[in-house]
């Protein structure tokens, strides 16, 4: 950024899109060294509320704090999510998203980032699909077990993705 104003909003930016969140991550994300990104970071912590997730303080917008106050007891939905999302490219420590062990089956080689199952906000599984004239078929590729009770919340979010370009969907899970 040219301006600090500028700089101020992309951290703003980021926050707002993927908070709460550490000034590693916003380094990490606009591909810039910490040590470029820290003055401003320190410039800004007035605005900033810290907030412990998994052991760790990370921080929100205190502006948008009042919103996220509001949906205390929403649940984080089912959701397929695409090869390159946005969601599984944000955050420097990937940990965050999924158990480690698995995380060759999301980001591969060559920089390849696959399509992704998210259940209560982690990573759960990837997907395949192969389209047919009038359908898409989707297969889940769990980590570990996959709880028949998220087969119907699966299934929705997969008819609200083949919607989107006018086809059905069927989804298995693979063994």
């Amino acid at each position: 950024a040219s301006r600090p104003e500028d700089a101020f909003e992309m951290i703003r930016r980021y926050l707002r899109s993927f908070g709460p969140a550490t000034v590693q991550d916003v380094a990490y994300w606009i591909g810039a060294n910490l040590r470029d990104v820290k003055p401003f970071w320190d410039a800004m912590c007035a605005e900033f509320v810290p907030i412990e997730t998994d052991g760790k303080i990370r921080y929100l917008l205190a502006a948008d704090l009042h919103d996220l106050l509001a949906m205390e007891d929403a649940s984080l939905p089912v959701r397929l999510i695409p090869a390159f999302d946005p969601l599984l490219l944000a955050p420097r420590d990937k940990g965050e998203l999924l158990d480690m062990r698995f995380h060759k089956r999301i980001y591969g080689a060559a920089a390849w980032v696959y399509p992704a199952l998210l259940v209560d906000g982690r990573v759960v599984a990837n997907w395949t699909y192969e389209r047919k004239p009038k359908h898409i078929e989707i297969v889940i590729h769990p980590f570990t077990r996959i709880n028949k009770r998220l087969l119907p919340a699966i299934k929705r979010d997969a008819r609200h993705l083949a919607a989107a370009i006018s086809r059905d969907a069927s989804v298995t899970i693979a063994d």
